[in-house]
């Protein structure tokens, strides 16, 4: 697994164990910057929560719409992150253009 999609994964956990479900830009950037230091990454990152509608933007504020997990609780999110990071991965790739 490369370090973006275990970035996508950090970034959902932190999410999902915050006792909120709404965020500020703010909060969001600071949870961006305890997992990595890229730029390039962070905006990546919150470019996929927001258009797999992870995340959903309104106007400085993000309201998180996926399963929250209660402290001690188990993280029921790993299959539906992992879904859209494999459909997103297929969707980068042009399978018209392989020749097998």
């Amino acid at each position: 697994m490369s370090n973006y999609n275990y970035s996508l994964l950090k970034f959902d956990f932190m999410l999902s164990k915050h006792p909120s479900n709404n965020f500020s830009a703010y909060e969001i950037n600071q949870m961006l910057n305890s997992i990595t230091e890229s730029n390039d990454e962070k905006t990546k990152c919150l470019e996929f929560f927001v258009s797999e509608g992870i995340l959903q933007q309104n106007k400085h504020m993000y309201y998180y719409m996926l399963n929250k997990t209660p402290y001690m609780g188990v993280y029921k999110n790993l299959p539906i992150i992992r879904s859209k990071i494999d459909n997103m991965i297929l969707k980068t790739l042009d399978l018209s253009n392989l020749n097998i």
